[in-house]
């Protein structure tokens, strides 16, 4: 219960470093500078918590497999966002188009 509870945070944390980027694609624009720091400093605290739990070694891995699932998945899954689909405006009887 508590590694699903450290990897949800992970990956809370790692998603809030994401939407920190320039190139990120879920928000219309970045979030601000401060929550770049905000969550790196969970993210250095959610390793302690790893190493706290596990053994050093695999706390690092489990870490890192978990930062490199959430950064590597954000941007595919910008590709299953709904777009608006603009519809063609509709022709008038007699009108040729």
């Amino acid at each position: 219960m508590k590694v699903i509870l450290l990897a949800s945070l992970t990956a809370a944390a790692a998603a809030m470093f994401y939407l920190t980027l320039a190139n990120q694609r879920w928000l219309s624009a970045p979030l601000a500078g401060r929550w770049r720091s905000l969550a790196q400093a969970v993210l250095l605290l959610l390793l302690v918590a790893w190493v706290w739990l596990m053994e050093p070694l695999a706390a690092v891995l489990s870490w890192l497999v978990v930062l490199m699932l959430v950064v590597g998945l954000l941007p595919a899954l910008t590709l299953l966002k709904a777009v608006p689909q603009q519809t063609a405006p509709r022709r008038q009887r007699g009108e040729q188009g």
